[in-house]
This record gives structure tokens, C-alpha cells and sequence, in this order.
């Protein structure tokens, strides 16, 4: 179903632009058969979508996200890697980092130094 060229042209590609509106809105298209259908639909679909809304909004509340730059300070490009098997997952970033993570604000570089595994 997600493979529908004539819904999704170019199905593989990674391209969230797809679910919004020539005005920069949401489509209506919400990709439901994630959660399964009829009598075997997932019971925790809601609380599960509710819980990565949180997650998200939380992480964009108090991080900035950005391409990590190479040595002449030009942005690496992300080049993610999909793999598939009973789920699918992508790999992003390596062994150069290509994603930096900065805390917003003096309260969240203190949150995050306090963090294990952060550098100080």
C-alpha cells in the first residue's frame, strides 16, 4: 500500500513533502494501515501516536538539530540508508556524525551536560 506509485510517486524515496499541501498544510492522507485494519487494528494506535507527538515536541522544544560541516565548513549532506525486514529502520549518520545536536538556552545546556554520555 505504501508502495503505490500512482499515490506515492517515487515510493522509496525519503520525501515528507508528499503529506502537505501546495500551501505548506497537512494532507489528509495520515498512512493508517500502519496500525493494521478491522478487528485486528492496534488498541494503543492513539496513545502510541500521542506519546511520539510528545516525544518530538519536546525534543524540538529543547534541541537544535543540524548538518554536521567538513573541514571547509560546507553542511555533509545526509545520505540516509533504509533497511528493511519485518520492520523497516533507517540508518543515518556513521561514523562521521553527520547530525549535530545543540541544547537551546542556558537551562538546557546545564539539562544536557548533566545527561550521561554528553560532553562537557
Amino acid at each position: 500500500m505504501s508502495q503505490n506509485e500512482e499515490k506515492y510517486p517515487n515510493p522509496d524515496a525519503f520525501n515528507p513533502d508528499r503529506f502537505l499541501n501546495a500551501d505548506g498544510t497537512l494532507t489528509d492522507d495520515t498512512v493508517n494501515f500502519a496500525w493494521g485494519f478491522g478487528r485486528r487494528i492496534c488498541p494503543g494506535r492513539h496513545l502510541a501516536e500521542a506519546s511520539l507527538f510528545s516525544a518530538m515536541t519536546c525534543l524540538l522544544a529543547v534541541f537544535r538539530f543540524s548538518k554536521a560541516k567538513d573541514e571547509i565548513g560546507r553542511e555533509i549532506e545526509i545520505e540516509p540508508k533504509w533497511h528493511g525486514g519485518i520492520t523497516m529502520y533507517v540508518e543515518i549518520g556513521g561514523i562521521r556524525g553527520d547530525i549535530l545536536i545543540y541544547p537551546l538556552g542556558d537551562l538546557c545546556t546545564s539539562l544536557a551536560a548533566s545527561l550521561p554520555g554528553m560532553k562537557k
